[in-house]
């Protein structure tokens, strides 16, 4: 019994831990069965929540620097290519990407884009 309490424990460590960014701090580990579960649920709601709200951070960070790329290429790039390289003029390319708030997806495909 005392295995499932400890992974009961930790799935909703790591539960907190997605919605939160930090693990928690002061569980009680005398929950009920039912205060577990409404813990779990309330968890989970947030967690779509947040999910959402990190999509949408991402897709509007992926058209602010669409929108930089153009700009880059009307300030004289001339094409889109030489604008990546532009505003990608890094050893890391990757963590400026990140910089501007692009998901690690859409990162892929920038510097797939740029390195052809």
């Amino acid at each position: 019994m005392s295995n499932l309490v400890n992974v009961s424990e930790s799935c909703l460590s790591d539960l907190f831990k997605d919605v939160h960014g930090c693990r928690p701090r002061h569980y009680n580990e005398f929950m009920t069965q039912s205060e577990f579960h409404n813990e779990v649920c309330h968890l989970q709601t947030q967690l779509v929540q947040v999910e959402l709200s990190e999509q949408q951070y991402h897709a509007n960070s992926k058209k602010e620097f669409e929108q930089s790329i153009s700009q880059t290429i009307d300030s004289g790039a001339g094409n889109r290519a030489t604008a990546l390289r532009w505003l990608l003029d890094s050893d890391e390319p990757e963590y400026t990407l990140w910089d501007f708030g692009i998901s690690h997806s859409d990162t892929k495909a920038y510097v797939t884009e740029l390195t052809g």
